[in-house]
């Protein structure tokens, strides 16, 4: 099943690129989803909160959390997707302080790729089953 979501490009807090540098975070994304992240995440704002409720209530890719140096890094729920023809995956934090945000992950520098600045609309499909 597909989902499509229209999302706008905002400034994150920094953190994902922290996250993305776990080496057992990289390894999961690159052996369940066949990305190997580059860069940080890129946070889209959703306001369709019915389509945000079908992610989050979906399945989904279980990113599955650790304990490394006394931090917990919990787990993710994750989706394949895709942007203008460009796999990426959709991440959805099991914490996070982000209400309507999901955050994505590519091979590829999004923001340089989709030439993004913070306010524009992007529409993603994201791949459920």
């Amino acid at each position: 099943m597909e989902l499509s979501i229209e999302g706008r490009g905002v400034c994150g807090l920094g953190r994902g690129r922290q996250f993305l540098a776990k080496k057992r975070y990289r390894q999961q994304f690159i052996d369940k989803l066949g990305i190997e992240a580059v860069g940080g995440t890129l946070n889209l704002s959703v306001e369709d909160v019915e389509k945000l409720d079908i992610l989050h209530r979906s399945k989904g890719i279980l990113i599955e959390g650790f304990v490394e140096d006394d931090i917990d890094y919990g787990d993710v729920k994750a989706f394949p997707a895709e942007i203008r023809n460009i796999p990426v995956a959709v991440l959805l934090p099991q914490r996070s302080c982000h209400e309507k945000v999901i955050e994505l992950i590519s091979n590829k520098l999004l923001r340089d790729e989709l030439d993004l600045e913070n306010g524009d609309t992007l529409n993603i499909t994201v791949y459920l089953d």
